[in-house]
C-alpha cells in the first residue's frame, strides 16, 4: 500500500465507530464471564487499529514500547 493510499485510509477512519467499539469492549470487559469474553472485545478493536499503531514502532526509543505492545495484542489475538 502506497503512501497516499495509506494517508487516504486513514483520513477516512471511522474514529466514531471505534470509540463507540471501544466502549462497548469497556463495558464487556467490565461485565465478562470469561478470558474469551474479555479477549473477543480487546481482538475486536485491536484488529482495526493494529496495523495503525505498528506503524509508529518507528518512533525512537517510544517505538520500542509500541512494539512490545503490538507484539502482545497479535500473540493475544492470533487463535
Amino acid at each position: 500500500m502506497g503512501l497516499n493510499a495509506l494517508e487516504t485510509e486513514m483520513a477516512n477512519f471511522d474514529f466514531e465507530g471505534l470509540s463507540a467499539q471501544n466502549e462497548s469492549a469497556k463495558a464487556s470487559i467490565a461485565s465478562a464471564a470469561s478470558v474469551d469474553d474479555i479477549k473477543a472485545a480487546i481482538c475486536g478493536v485491536w484488529s482495526k487499529i493494529g496495523k495503525y499503531v505498528k506503524m509508529a514502532e518507528v518512533i525512537p526509543v517510544v517505538g520500542k514500547f509500541i512494539t512490545i505492545l503490538a507484539d502482545l495484542l497479535d500473540s493475544i489475538c492470533a487463535g
